[in-house]
């Protein structure tokens, strides 16, 4: 059980690290990883023979999905001012997107 959660933790701060560094193909992988341990996590028989280490891991993964949030909020924003800014640019009329 532990391996799982370990795995799932160590995922999540790839993801996070892939997000910082603005690459599709790591973020792809990265987050294709994170969904195969969070598979794995998902399929495990809870047994808890150390409660305050399992709730550590957990609080631990949680708090790097946060960050892999906030990090895809950034890229967002960023990706929407780029965008506008192309558009303002080329003196296009506004499109839904």
């Amino acid at each position: 059980m532990n391996a799982a959660i370990t795995l799932l933790e160590s995922e999540t701060r790839a993801l996070v690290e892939a997000l910082g560094g603005r690459d599709p193909a790591a973020i792809m992988a990265a987050t294709e990883r994170l969904a195969v341990a969070a598979v794995a996590v998902r399929n495990l028989e809870v047994r808890a023979e150390d409660p305050e280490r399992l709730t550590d891991h957990i609080a631990s993964a949680q708090r790097h999905l946060e960050a892999a949030a906030i990090k895809v909020n950034m890229l967002s924003h960023w990706s929407r001012q780029r965008i506008d800014t192309l558009r303002e640019l080329r003196q296009a009329p506004a499109r839904c997107y």
